[in-house]
């Protein structure tokens, strides 16, 4: 993927709409997210159902990557399809400990998805 010249590679969406950044965040992939986002990844990148890399790390509880996104430029309150934020996502999934670390990050926890749900 990175050793071309054209980086249009990393923005390649497979049929699900996910880039390689989506991709590597939603299996907790480190390494391979801070070499997409060190080779120009978009960091807002959407897939099919409007979620953001950080929003797939954050429905799984990989607080890492929402770290090193977040502080690569992520948009912490970026809203999926149903209007949920990171934040939202986290605690729908269960996962308390990304709650507080997009919390540390700044993320809002007053903030509602579309059924205006908290």
């Amino acid at each position: 993927i990175l050793h071309g010249n054209d980086n249009s590679t990393l923005e390649e969406a497979g049929s699900d709409e996910r880039t390689p950044l989506a991709a590597a965040a939603l299996n907790g992939h480190l390494s391979t997210v801070y070499l997409l986002l060190d080779s120009g990844a978009t960091v807002d990148s959407r897939d099919s159902a409007e979620d953001t890399p950080l929003a797939l790390a954050a429905a799984n509880g990989h607080i890492g990557i929402a770290k090193r996104l977040v502080l690569s430029g992520a948009n912490i309150e970026s809203k999926s399809y149903d209007g949920a934020t990171p934040v939202i996502i986290a605690a729908s999934n269960g996962h308390t400990e990304m709650v507080t670390a997009l919390r540390g990050l700044g993320a809002k926890m007053d903030a509602a998805d579309d059924n205006g749900e908290t």
